[in-house]
C-alpha cells in the first residue's frame, strides 16, 4: 500500500466506528431494549476509546510524511 493509501484506510475505520457509534446513539434515544442502558453505554465508550486512540495514533504523523 502507499502512504496516502494507508492514511484513507486509516480514516476509513475511523469514519467506520462513528458510523456504528451515531446507531448505537439513535438505538439508544429512540429504541433501546429494557434493561439494555448499562451494555449499551459499555459499547458507545469502548468505541469511542478505540476512535479516539486511532484519531491520535502516532502513526499518523509518519503516514501524512510519507505521502
Amino acid at each position: 500500500m502507499t502512504a496516502y493509501s494507508d492514511l484513507a484506510a486509516h480514516y476509513g475505520k475511523i469514519s467506520a466506528l462513528s458510523n456504528a457509534m451515531g446507531i448505537l446513539h439513535w438505538d439508544n434515544a429512540a429504541m433501546m431494549p429494557k434493561g439494555a442502558a448499562d451494555t449499551r453505554a459499555e459499547s458507545m465508550a469502548v468505541l469511542a476509546v478505540l476512535q479516539h486512540e486511532m484519531a491520535t495514533d502516532a502513526r499518523l504523523g509518519e503516514m501524512l510524511l510519507a505521502g
